[in-house]
């Protein structure tokens, strides 16, 4: 608390992203983030139920995220900051990751091409940014199996090769618990209009990502 006193101390003539940074960072909130939602301006939780996916997709894209944002919104979408102090970074192209995703796939009958129809390797599927359609029926059986195998061996978040038909190959940032992601906006305010007080942000124990 008194680490947090001195940030507000440093600047006196109100709030700043730089000083938002800091809190967030003296909170554990380190990872810089973006999602694009076509009705933000309404959504302040992204629980399990509300987001009707296994994990909260995000990315460090910006120009990707703004996609998901819409015309509607412009385009707009918006930064967080997450709390993850262990991320399975499977973009990385490592010896390490190559091996946990192929004991992971091993959990499945076959792995094919849907292209070429050649037997391939999970690792080939996931590189390529084809596993979140895999079944070609937007059921997404193995692309929520596999954040949900990387959270349940105790990781915060997961980075995978998403892809858009516009950007081709992107790394999407999955955060499992909701309370674990928070907006990095100068100011938020709550159901009142009432403006937040920066004591209050970034707090892990809250689902609504405006605390």
């Amino acid at each position: 608390m008194i680490k947090l006193k001195q940030l507000l101390v440093e600047n006196d003539m109100g709030m700043t992203p730089s000083l938002i940074k800091k809190l967030a960072h003296a909170k554990g909130y380190t990872i810089q983030t973006y999602r694009g939602d076509t009705d933000s301006g309404h959504i302040y939780s992204y629980t399990r139920k509300e987001r009707r996916e296994y994990g909260v997709f995000t990315t460090p894209l910006r120009e990707v995220a703004a996609i998901y944002a819409g015309d509607r919104y412009k385009g707009e979408p918006r930064l967080f900051y997450v709390k993850a102090p262990k991320v399975l970074d499977l973009t990385k192209d490592s010896l390490d990751n190559m091996r946990w995703v192929q004991k992971w796939g091993e959990s499945f009958d076959e792995w094919i091409d849907r292209e070429t129809g050649e037997e391939v390797d999970a690792w080939h599927v996931l590189e390529g940014g084809r596993m979140f359609d895999y079944e070609g029926d937007w059921s997404s059986e193995r692309w929520m199996d596999i954040q949900a195998t990387a959270h349940h061996e105790g990781y915060d978040a997961i980075v995978l090769p998403d892809f858009d038909s516009k950007h081709g190959i992107f790394p999407s940032l999955v955060v499992f618990d909701e309370k674990n992601l928070k907006l990095a906006d100068v100011a938020t305010y709550d159901d009142k209009e009432q403006l937040i007080s920066p004591e209050q942000r970034f707090d892990s124990s809250s689902s609504d990502i405006r605390y």
